[in-house]
């Protein structure tokens, strides 16, 4: 189905590359996180898991545990200042021009009607590249292990999970079947 709304999808890399616009990185940055603010948005609708879904999980299970992120989950590169110069002008302040290096992720999901988003740390990024990508829970551990430790990455990685449920970021949870011997 053909809609003028998907004329902004291209916009960031016209800003990226054509003159004069590619001479001020940062309307590119804008335009990028304008677009995965509208795609949560638009993003299909489901139900968020709840902590009660994951405390029904036998820890000897958590290993396997796979997290489906909800739809409206994305990530985003921006450069320091872009978001808080985006929301200024939103608002109908003037805001300074961002710096364009260096570039961290930000998270952009919706929670009920709302789209929210933050800046991501290192190792958060990383996790959630781990959990979209289908790996186990594991597997999320270990990746954040590289980033705070072997003896924090259990912590870390609960405490990580915990914050995901309680954002609305996962959307199902699956964990192997544990028999019994």
């Amino acid at each position: 189905c053909r809609s003028v709304r998907w004329l902004g999808r291209a916009l960031p890399r016209f800003l990226e590359t054509e003159p004069p616009y590619a001479a001020t990185p940062a309307l590119a940055q804008m335009a990028r996180f304008e677009w995965a603010q509208a795609m949560a948005f638009d993003a299909a609708d489901d139900a968020a898991a709840s902590p009660r879904e994951l405390a029904g999980i036998p820890a000897e299970a958590w290993g396997s545990l796979r997290l489906r992120l909800h739809p409206s989950v994305n990530r985003v590169l921006l450069a320091p200042g872009v978001a808080e110069a985006w929301a200024a002008l939103h608002r109908g302040e003037a805001a300074a021009a961002p710096a364009c290096e260096p570039v961290g992720t930000w998270l952009v999901w919706r929670q009920e009607l709302g789209v929210r988003y933050r800046a991501l740390p290192a190792e958060e990024d990383r996790a959630l590249d781990c959990a979209a990508s289908g790996r186990d829970f594991a597997t999320v551990c270990e990746t954040v292990a590289a980033f705070v430790g072997e003896d924090r990455a259990a912590l870390r990685s609960a405490e990580l999970l915990h914050g995901w449920l309680a954002s609305g970021l996962i959307a199902g949870l699956e964990a192997a079947a544990v028999g019994s011997v």
